[in-house]
C-alpha cells in the first residue's frame, strides 16, 4: 500500500462520521413565517405601564450625564459647577488624601473612591424600606454574639427547674386527694393508721403556726389528738355513706423516722406509691374514681394505671 492511499482500517473515517455538522441550515417557510409573525405582534402590541417605565429606567441608568454634555450638547449647570469645583471627568468625588510618607503604603480604603453611581435596586415586595437589610443582618451567624456553653445549659436547667417545680405542684395538688380517699378506705377497712396518710405540707404548716404563736407570746399546745391520722377528724365519705370511727388502738405504729423518711420524699413518688397502695389493697383506680371488687374486674374494666390511659 502507498503513502498516497488512505488506511480503511483506521479511525479517521470513524472520527469524520461522528463530527456533528456546525453549518446552520437554512431557515424553513414555516420559521420564517413565524418570526414573521412575532415580530408583527412585538410591534403592534402596546408595552404595559410596567414594561415602559422598566425601559425608561434602563435607558437613564444607561446614560452618563458627564458625556452627555458633549454628545447631546446639552448644558448641565450641576456639572459646570463640579467642574468649577476641581472635578475631572472619570475620577471619583471626595477630598483627595495626600500621599503617605516614604516607607508607608497607602491602603485602598484610603485612596478608593466611588466612580460608578450606587445602583438602583428596584423593591417587587411590600416590605418596609430597609427590612430586608435587617432581615439579612439577623440571619448572618456571628460567633462572638453565640451565647457561651455554660450559658446555654444554665438556661436549660432554668427551664427543667421550672418545669419540675409544676409537675411537683400538680402532684401535691392530686396527692391531697388520693390521700383523703386512701383514708378513708383504710378506716372503712379497720386501719388506724398508715404512714400514705402522713402530710408534709400540713406539718410544716402547723410547725409555722407554732413558731408564729411562740413568737407571740401564745402558749397553744397542739395535741397530735386533734390531727387527722389519730381519728377524729372525719372526712366526707364515698357515696354519703357515714364512716364508723374504731377505737382499737393496737394496730402498728409509725415512728418518727418511718415519718421523717416518707416526708422526705417528693410528692411524685408519694403520688405513685398512694396510687399503687390504693390498686393493690381497696382496688380502687383514683383517675377512674371507682372501686372495683378484685382484681380480675380492674384488669377488665380500668384502662390502666397512668393518667394518660384515661
Amino acid at each position: 500500500m502507498s503513502a498516497d492511499e488512505d488506511d480503511f482500517m483506521s479511525d479517521k473515517f470513524l472520527k469524520a462520521a461522528s463530527a456533528p455538522d456546525t453549518v446552520k441550515a437554512t431557515e424553513t417557510y414555516a420559521e420564517k413565517r413565524a418570526k414573521a409573525l412575532r415580530k408583527g405582534l412585538d410591534a403592534g402590541r402596546v408595552k404595559s405601564k410596567r414594561e415602559r417605565e422598566a425601559e425608561a429606567r434602563e435607558d437613564g441608568l444607561a446614560r452618563n450625564l458627564i458625556t452627555a454634555r458633549a454628545e447631546y450638547g446639552e448644558d448641565s449647570k450641576a456639572l459646570a459647577m463640579m467642574l468649577k469645583m476641581g472635578f475631572k471627568p472619570g475620577q471619583g468625588l471626595g477630598k483627595r488624601k495626600s500621599p503617605p510618607p516614604a516607607g508607608q503604603t497607602q491602603t485602598p480604603s484610603d485612596s478608593a473612591h466611588r466612580v460608578e453611581p450606587i445602583e438602583v435596586q428596584v423593591r417587587l415586595g411590600r416590605s418596609g424600606i430597609g427590612t430586608q437589610t435587617a432581615a439579612a443582618k439577623r440571619l448572618k451567624l456571628d460567633p462572638r454574639k453565640i451565647p457561651p456553653l455554660d450559658e446555654i445549659r444554665h438556661s436549660s436547667s432554668y427551664l427543667a427547674r421550672h418545669r419540675d417545680g409544676f409537675d411537683e405542684r400538680k402532684s401535691e395538688g392530686i396527692l391531697r386527694k388520693a390521700r383523703r380517699t386512701l383514708e378513708e378506705l383504710d378506716r372503712r377497712a379497720g386501719t388506724q393508721d398508715n404512714v400514705l396518710w402522713i402530710s408534709p405540707e400540713d406539718d410544716a404548716v402547723r410547725e409555722e403556726r407554732r413558731i408564729r404563736n411562740a413568737r407571740l407570746g401564745m402558749t397553744v399546745e397542739y395535741d397530735d389528738s386533734d390531727d387527722e391520722r389519730a381519728g377524729t377528724k372525719r372526712h366526707a365519705p364515698l357515696n354519703d355513706e357515714e364512716v364508723p370511727l374504731s377505737d382499737d388502738e393496737d394496730g402498728p405504729k409509725i415512728t418518727s423516722a418511718t415519718r421523717d423518711s416518707f416526708s422526705a420524699l417528693d410528692a411524685r413518688t408519694r403520688l405513685s406509691m398512694t396510687l399503687d397502695y390504693l390498686r393493690e389493697t381497696h382496688h380502687y383506680c383514683f383517675w377512674c374514681g371507682a372501686k372495683y371488687d378484685d382484681e380480675a374486674d380492674m384488669a377488665s374494666n380500668c384502662p390502666g394505671e397512668a393518667e394518660a390511659d384515661h
